[in-house]
């Protein structure tokens, strides 16, 4: 049979409609997201809070996304290395990043970055870590008012212990809200900004809550204040700044999820479902209150409350670390 002019108009009309939807109908049936392992970068070395924090979330995660979310440590300078590789991952959803107020506020002012804090992509708030004003048990004010005015007579004699840029950027703030004079010491960690308040070579240290105040309930320390906004379920006997008269120092760490800029919506709801599926499991919950962390209500569980807790944030203490010349040791 000959093929007349319209005939193969017809079949190259039928081969070009073809082509056209393979690939609609190629994506169609691609399996969704996720068909492989996740990435979840940790900015800091196996065994910290960080660390314990992101694997007790992994386990649970793991279960709702239907694959294994595989924890990756990468540390060096405030974590900023470990942001800096996660920021370069594709936005495809299968590297996440977990973050804090250090590593994405304070760093974001500290450091000369390679790359924008503002751009990455919120998943979820995960953890709040209240912050905690302590003293040495020989330091002779009994509160937070009899330290301000011992402060005040004695300016720049109390030494503070700083254990992180984030902590000396809250020292700073102190000193600006009570108009006190504080000698700031920088420590390389915890740890030994601990030993040496215990040990009464420093005075004063914020640090978190679930750190050091068992020393508290042992009589090794003081406390004088919270920078929580309410007081703390395993010190309640502790003020927050709010009721001493300073709600100015109303401050908190927090922990969150985080997705490369560029993911797409779809997969940000299912990392998002995720972690809130974990944040509500009964074992995951009583895990992560045994590190003293404090949990966030569901409403706040959301992309856009992280995002704006961070701007929010930023606009905060980027202007007081600057003022204060903290700058990257």
């Amino acid at each position: 049979m000959r093929l007349t002019r319209c005939m193969f108009t017809h079949v190259i009309g039928a081969v070009f409609s073809l082509l056209a939807f393979a690939p609609l109908s190629a994506f169609a049936q691609a399996p969704p997201y996720p068909t492989r392992p996740i990435k979840l970068i940790v900015p800091f070395p196996a065994g910290g809070t960080s660390d314990v924090l992101s694997r007790a979330m992994a386990r649970r995660m793991e279960e709702p996304l239907g694959q294994s979310v595989i924890i990756e440590n990468v540390s060096g300078a405030d974590g900023s290395i470990g942001i800096g590789r996660f920021a370069v991952a594709p936005p495809d959803g299968y590297t996440l990043g977990l973050g804090q107020w250090g590593t994405y506020v304070v760093n974001g002012a500290m450091y000369k970055l390679s790359y924008d804090v503002t751009t990455f992509e919120p998943i979820a708030l995960v953890t709040r870590t209240p912050l905690v004003l302590y003293a040495n048990k020989s330091f002779s004010p009994r509160d937070i008012h009899e330290s301000i005015s011992w402060m005040k007579a004695h300016p720049g004699e109390a030494n503070h212990g700083n254990a992180t840029a984030g902590l000396h950027a809250l020292a700073a703030l102190f000193q600006k809200e009570t108009g006190t004079k504080l000698h700031l010491i920088p420590y390389r960690g915890e740890a030994p900004a601990t030993q040496d308040l215990i040990a009464g070579i420093i005075q004063l240290m914020w640090n978190s809550s679930y750190a050091i105040v068992s020393q508290v309930n042992t009589g090794n320390l003081k406390a004088y204040v919270t920078a929580a906004k309410e007081r703390l379920k395993m010190a309640p006997n502790i003020p927050t700044v709010a009721e001493a008269g300073y709600p100015g120092l109303t401050s908190e760490s927090w922990y969150g999820f985080f997705a490369p800029h560029g993911t797409p919506s779809d997969v940000i709801a299912k990392l998002n479902h995720a972690t809130m599926v974990a944040l509500a499991d009964t074992t995951t919950r009583q895990r992560i209150e045994q590190m003293g962390l404090d949990f966030f209500s569901p409403q706040e569980q959301t992309p856009a409350v992280l995002g704006e807790r961070l701007r929010a944030d930023m606009d905060k203490w980027w202007p007081i670390i600057k003022e204060a010349n903290i700058r990257a040791e």
